[in-house]
């Protein structure tokens, strides 16, 4: 169960440059430590400081739960956690 819609994803750099977006708009090189990974940055600051974000509409709080519904994997927040399919 696959979503196949961009992640939602925000910028954590200590000086808070405030970039959102999602997992399309952001820097992506390979890692040259970790053959077949990808480093990703901030396309604003250029900070390594990407983390994700809650994927309920609206919301920008760091995804804290990953739970696999009937209508897909989704990424939240620990305030818009859905029923996992397990525990129906």
């Amino acid at each position: 169960m696959s979503d196949p819609s961009p992640q939602k994803l925000a910028c954590d750099a200590d000086f808070r440059c405030g970039w959102r977006g999602d997992s399309v708009s952001v820097l992506r090189a390979a890692d040259p430590f970790n053959e077949g990974c990808e480093l990703l940055a901030c396309p604003k600051c250029r900070e390594q400081s990407i983390r994700g974000c809650c994927d309920e509409p609206g919301c920008w709080a760091l995804d804290t739960c990953g739970t696999a519904t009937e209508a897909g994997y989704r990424r939240t927040c620990h305030k818009h956690q859905p029923v996992s399919v397990k525990a129906r």
